[in-house]
């Protein structure tokens, strides 16, 4: 357990490379089955989806930062809560979103260097990403913005993930009560997104009804109701949705879109085709979702960015409640399944030349890959809810930032080292120079 737990990334793809794709091994009391071929994880990840249940310690560790989130139920509940939140997430509502996603990322990304053209800056990547998709989160989820309280908010996040991937590493942890090394700073981060939360839930129900507004998603929220079982959201689960939608919807895509900046940065050529085809879609206008299926390379860059560095790189666990049966192995009951898709997104079978970064892989004409060989989002009934917000929150800032700036990085300046908290991201803070470009023509709708 202590090398998992000291090297998760580098441990499951030892473990993959000397032994294969199925392999069994103990950890303390626990019967592990670490799944590393796309054919295996379909098979058990979709087809027994019905025999696994997610991993307890994971729903202890995470339940208590959000409460009855969707993430956590399972069975019935999960079931109800699913359908509340669905139609908050269809590709409709999405798309209703897109206007609320660049109000929020159009003053922060106008303003990171002088407006003139060749003005250039050295940005923090990790600052700038997470402002920008804090502010579009709390745009699309509240209809607002944080102000002065976002880089608060934006470190009791991290510390979250930080204090969460410690425990999850551990069979067991003392109460957050205690007053423990680590528990004051969970407690405050804690309480930081409780206020949060609740006070833009108590301003929206004080607002008058024709004042309030109707498009966001604490709007649809509020009006869910469950057709089949007749009910709503208690006020304890509004709260837990608001805060997974917020947790989960801001830091995972603030890291992605780190890298994809690397990589446009370290990968010029590939930058200058992204740019070309933004450039020829939109010139100076600004994107709307309805551009997004006229940007297809752009699309391929983040796509294969979620391949190299997806967010969730390697903590999709489940239990299994009966045995399992994959070909000529068994799977016992109660064995803990881990699937990483930082093994499967490195797996030269489904991906030549894995390392490599190679937008092409993803384009329209390009051979179809192997079902569920690329998962960042996760797979099966329990797949990512948010999963087409975030691709449309990311595509639309990658086409600003190309729009207004050409990236680059400093002469010598080594790759990134990726390091798993949670959510994949650099060992050490990211610095990139952006160069203002000539202000491209507008071009009609």
């Amino acid at each position: 357990m202590q090398a998992i737990s000291r090297d998760f990334l580098g441990y499951t793809r030892q473990m993959h490379r000397e032994w294969g794709d199925i392999v069994f091994v103990q950890m303390y009391w626990e019967k592990v089955c670490l799944l590393g071929s796309p054919e295996l994880v379909r098979a058990v990840m979709v087809d027994n989806a019905a025999s696994l249940i997610r991993q307890e310690r994971a729903i202890e560790v995470f339940s208590r930062v959000q409460g009855p989130s969707v993430m956590m139920a399972e069975g019935e509940d999960w079931q109800r809560l699913h359908r509340l939140l669905m139609p908050a997430f269809s590709p409709r509502r999405v798309a209703g979103y897109a206007r609320l996603m660049v109000d929020a990322a159009t003053p922060l990304l106008d303003r990171l260097v002088p407006d003139m053209p060749g003005a250039s800056g050295l940005i923090n990547m990790d600052e700038l990403t997470a402002r920008v998709t804090m502010d579009v989160i709390c745009r699309t989820l509240f209809s607002t913005d944080l102000g002065d309280t976002a880089r608060q908010v934006t470190k009791a996040s991290h510390a979250l993930n930080e204090i969460a991937m410690q425990e999850l590493m551990v069979p067991l942890t003392l109460p957050d009560s205690w007053p423990l090394p680590g528990k004051a700073a969970k407690r405050h981060a804690m309480r930081l997104f409780d206020e949060v939360i609740d006070k833009h839930i108590a301003d929206r129900r004080q607002m008058p009804v024709d004042q309030a507004p109707q498009e966001d998603v604490l709007a649809l929220l509020l009006a869910a109701r469950d057709e089949e079982g007749g009910g709503r959201l208690s006020e304890a689960e509004l709260r837990a949705q608001c805060k997974v939608i917020f947790l989960a919807g801001f830091d995972t895509s603030a890291k992605a879109l780190q890298w994809w900046a690397w990589l446009m940065a370290a990968h010029s050529d590939k930058a200058a085709l992204a740019h070309e085809e933004v450039s020829r879609v939109l010139g100076a206008r600004t994107p709307q979702a309805e551009d997004l299926p006229q940007l297809p390379y752009l699309t391929a860059t983040i796509k294969e960015t979620l391949r190299l560095y997806p967010p969730a790189a390697g903590l999709l666990t489940r239990r299994a409640v009966k045995e399992i049966k994959v070909g000529p192995w068994t799977i016992p009951r109660r064995s803990m399944i881990i699937v990483a898709p930082w093994v499967l997104h490195n797996d030269a079978r489904s991906f030549p030349q894995p390392e490599s970064f190679r937008p092409e892989r993803f384009m329209p004409d390009a051979p179809p890959l192997p079902r569920s060989a690329w998962m960042p989002f996760g797979l099966g009934p329990r797949v990512c809810i948010g999963q087409h917000f975030a691709m449309t929150e990311m595509t639309l800032v990658a086409a600003m930032l190309l729009q207004r700036y050409e990236l680059s990085k400093e002469p010598g300046q080594p790759e990134p080292v990726a390091q798993l908290n949670l959510t994949l991201r650099p060992a050490q803070t990211l610095f990139l120079r952006m160069r203002r470009r000539e202000p491209a023509h507008e071009r009609q709708v």
